[in-house]
């Protein structure tokens, strides 16, 4: 699972001399940063917090896409392909985020070749790790599916209390089947519930397991 906790480079960082252009925004846990169908007004960064990008699909059944933390930015392939947002960013705990107004952003990725080379390589490197999830996931049973995904999403945000229903969008199951296994895991002594919390006794012996499925 290396290739899913390959963090992106920090885009920021490329454009220090433009920071008086870059607007800071506070949202409450729970609020939306853009709805899906938005028009992109914005490529944001996330300064502390987690956010996470979901999609409704014609039935109206949410997913859970991805989630991005500290240093990630998201929202600049919708302004780079000029469509509307294809899915909506809400915050999963209170977020502070770093702002690029749309039209600053062309402007300075026309004069910024760095900028606009390190978010080639961040839009490459997020089309390599879609595809090969896609086709991880898609070649795994739902119950093998659902250890990866919580190892994955424990491994990455340690600090966040992830739902049952949460890992079940994020790997297309059902809340149901992920409560089940979780319960099942808990009685095998690979996984120890404290609250809301879900703690992962030894990752070794959950991958081991999960592979035997």
């Amino acid at each position: 699972m290396s290739y899913l906790i390959e963090q992106n480079k920090n885009l920021f960082s490329y454009i220090e001399q433009y920071q008086d252009r870059i607007i800071s925004k506070s949202v409450k846990k729970g609020e939306s940063i853009y709805m899906q169908e938005d028009e992109p007004l914005f490529i944001f960064q996330v300064k502390k917090g987690h956010v996470a990008l979901t999609h409704n699909n014609k039935e109206g059944k949410e997913q859970l896409l991805r989630v991005f933390n500290k240093g990630q930015c998201f929202g600049h392939r919708s302004l780079i392909a000029k469509s509307y947002y294809h899915a909506t960013a809400i915050a999963l705990t209170n977020v502070e985020l770093l702002c690029l107004k749309a039209y600053d952003f062309q402007e300075i990725i026309k004069q910024n070749t760095p900028f606009l080379y390190k978010i080639s390589q961040n839009l490459a490197r997020e089309l390599k790790q879609a595809e090969i999830k896609l086709s991880d996931l898609s070649n795994k049973k739902v119950n093998s599916r659902i250890i990866f995904s919580l190892l994955f999403l424990k491994a990455k945000y340690p600090d966040y209390q992830w739902s049952r229903k949460e890992i079940g969008d994020y790997c297309g199951a059902k809340i149901e089947t992920v409560s089940r296994l979780i319960t099942k895991l808990e009685s095998e002594g690979l996984l120890k519930k404290e609250g809301r919390n879900i703690l992962i006794e030894d990752t070794k012996k959950l991958t081991d397991f999960a592979d035997q499925i």
